[in-house]
């Protein structure tokens, strides 16, 4: 325990937090889906203590 206590001090807390959205039926692509997934990125970053905001839809390697 106090090995993963000053791993914790020395480089970051492993706190996570995992946003889903499950839209119904295939539709996971719709313009409103995709808004809202980017208006969720957005709000995440103002989240207290964030460091890392990581979106399906703003990664450029993606492929639809």
């Amino acid at each position: 325990m106090q090995a993963f206590e000053k791993l914790q001090r020395t480089y970051t807390k492993i706190d996570n937090v995992l946003f889903t959205i499950a839209p119904w039926g295939d539709q996971v692509f719709e313009p409103a889906i995709l808004d809202a997934i980017e208006l969720l990125t957005e709000k995440a970053w103002q989240l207290p203590y964030v460091l890392r905001v990581d979106s399906k839809p703003s990664m450029t390697s993606m492929c639809i």
